[in-house]
């Protein structure tokens, strides 16, 4: 009865935010059975609402009070972690660095930790990653007793005598192991930081380049202990490879990601395909309207290959843009007759022929397109008639297109109302000039347009017992901080993106259009609607090139990384599996909706958000 009464009191005292009471009767009730494992949840989760230095306070006390079970394993880590963090935020001063005055503090604090990471490390003394992190702990707060150097050595030991097919899959080697090599020759080259020994330090570190170059805190720390060392911060090729990569990719402006792409190739063996700088020329040559170069640019591709979907899509990019039609139709030949000779080859497997028979619809798609836009109605009408079996909506707007100039208005009322329900805006103008001149027709995009918006809308469910939006305190990408507390009163939609995911940049423009208007209905204006998009990008410049692509305030690009202390707990509290991710939060700060994803489909998109607004206000 006395627990349980405590337990009631302990709830009372987090719902009032008040961590010294919280912590006091948190403690309390760290005993064995139900009621305390269901204190010390309660404990835990608590404390992902309060600031690093109030964390670590309860931690220590937590494990000064209970300094073995498995919740104190779980607490030992969450503690080492967490006094890293506040080390780690005033910058590494190597060598006879001490704790950042606003972190951890004082001599004695510094040994505490080294000691609880003894404990940590006694518990599994193999496991690789306690050794990593205690070898960390201990070239950042160790005073010279030598310990982090054979901590980061043995974990190095462990991990690249992991590297057996026996053990490690092939597709794991690249992220999960060869990152975590990378982290113990980080800490290897911390280790020898330390005890100056400059020159050991900035090998270690530069092998560790490949795999952790984009991580700002890792850069500093190398670029220093290079100057240190005598030595220029070199990155190895990778490295250097994919920062250049990602700086082509970030390019907000046209002209300067042309001349960016075309110092890659330059730089990385011209003889090389490089189909995605190439590509990515042909694009940017294309929106700028240099047929000559654009269609050169092709040529390149086409020189360089020999596989069915690369000449598709450089049928379909020149087509597209109605410059090179020729080349066009002769990309989608060759396209074609390849498709059509592996399909027929008895040698290839059957597994293999629904990818064929759809790669065959793609290819008389981009070949009837080409048709299209040469003015071949004959022939553009005999492709796609092959390729709308495919049922991708940008194929029936093609194949309603063509029907149209042909003069079978109905027929095309058909496939270009199915078009617009998946999607394709591009057809609007077309289905209104169609609606004028054709009654039938009208009354049956009328009928196909309605009655998808009523099933979409049917699909849309407010969450049953809504979950409350996790408590957050990010910092944007204009510098100001906004938390979830300023936003009290007024429903809001966040979207969860990074920059490098293609969907999410796919469905931005139908997003901030739906910011501007905040209509629920095409008749029930509502006003403007804030949009918080949260990106897990942690490099600045990859989040701001994609914000400045996509219009999006800088105001309001929130980095997750900015608030360590809740990214994980928010992650997990929202189920963030994959991307992108849409929330409707309600003016009671309850997520009322969500959408997990984005299929292209604008359409359906547009109305499902507005559905959303229309119940929110």
């Amino acid at each position: 009865m006395m627990t349980t009464r405590f337990l009631m009191i302990f709830r009372a005292a987090r719902r009032a935010a008040i961590p010294a009471s919280m912590t006091a009767l948190a403690l309390l009730l760290f005993a064995p059975g139900p009621a305390g494992a269901d204190a010390r949840t309660e404990y835990f989760t608590a404390l992902a609402n309060e600031t690093v230095p109030a964390r670590i306070q309860a931690l220590d006390r937590y494990l000064t009070q209970y300094p073995a079970g498995t919740w104190s394993e779980q607490a030992r880590a969450a503690y080492l972690a967490l006094a890293l963090s506040e080390e780690v935020s005033g910058r590494l001063d190597i060598p006879g660095s001490q704790s950042s005055a606003d972190g951890i503090g004082s001599q004695s604090s510094a040994d505490r930790i080294e000691r609880e990471a003894k404990a940590f490390l006694d518990e599994a003394p193999s496991d690789p990653e306690r050794l990593l992190l205690a070898s960390e702990i201990f070239s950042r707060f160790k005073r010279g007793d030598g310990l982090a150097l054979p901590y980061a050595e043995r974990a190095l030991e462990y991990l690249q005598a992991m590297n057996r097919p026996a053990e490690v899959s092939e597709d794991e080697w690249p992220e999960a192991l060869a990152t975590r090599v990378a982290r113990a020759r980080y800490a290897i080259g911390l280790a020898h930081a330390r005890s100056a020994a400059w020159l050991a330090a900035y090998d270690e570190m530069r092998e560790a380049s490949a795999w952790l170059a984009l991580d700002e805190r890792f850069r500093a720390e190398y670029e220093t202990v290079a100057a240190r060392a005598g030595k220029d911060a070199a990155y190895t090729e990778t490295a250097r490879r994919d920062r250049d990569r990602r700086a082509v990719l970030g390019a907000t402006d046209r002209a300067e990601q042309t001349r960016l792409a075309e110092a890659f190739i330059r730089a990385y063996d011209p003889e090389k395909p490089h189909r995605e700088m190439r590509f990515l020329l042909l694009k940017n040559d294309l929106a700028a309207g240099n047929a000559k170069r654009a269609i050169a640019t092709a040529d390149q591709i086409a020189r360089q290959s020999e596989s069915p979907p690369v000449f598709s899509a450089l049928a379909f990019a020149l087509a597209d843009a109605g410059v090179g039609l020729d080349e066009a139709i002769v990309y989608g030949e060759k396209a074609l007759a390849l498709v059509t000779a592996r399909a027929r080859d008895p040698q290839t497997p059957a597994g293999d022929l629904p990818t064929l028979n759809r790669d065959l619809q793609l290819v008389n798609d981009a070949l009837g397109w080409a048709h299209y836009k040469r003015g071949n109605d004959t022939q553009a009408l005999e492709y796609l008639t092959q390729a709308v079996n495919a049922d991708y909506p940008e194929v029936h707007a093609h194949y309603g297109l063509a029907l149209e100039r042909v003069g079978k208005t109905y027929d095309a009322a058909v496939h270009l109302a199915d078009a617009r329900v998946g999607g394709v805006t591009a057809v609007e103008e077309a289905l209104e000039r169609i609606r004028r001149r054709d009654l039938a027709a009208r009354n049956l995009i009328d009928d196909r347009v309605r009655g998808a918006e009523r099933e979409i809308r049917t699909r849309v469910r407010r969450a049953v017992n809504a979950p409350a939006m996790p408590d957050f305190d990010l910092v944007s990408l204009a510098g100001s901080t906004t938390k979830r507390s300023d936003l009290a009163g007024r429903p809001y939609i966040v979207a969860f993106w990074t920059s490098w995911c293609g969907p999410c940049g796919d469905a931005m423009p139908v997003l901030a259009k739906l910011g501007e208007n905040g209509r629920g209905d095409r008749d029930v204006p509502i006003g403007p609607v804030r949009i918080l998009h949260l990106t897990a990008d942690r490099d600045p410049w990859s989040a701001r090139a994609f914000a400045t692509r996509n219009a999006l305030p800088f105001e309001d690009v929130l980095f997750l990384s900015s608030d360590p202390d809740r990214q994980e707990a928010l992650a997990d509290a929202l189920s963030l599996a994959s991307l992108p991710l849409f929330l409707l939060v309600d003016a009671n700060g309850n997520v009322a909706y969500r959408m997990d994803g984005y299929d292209g489909n604008a359409f359906a998109f547009d109305i499902t958000v507005r559905e959303w607004l229309k119940e929110a206000f």
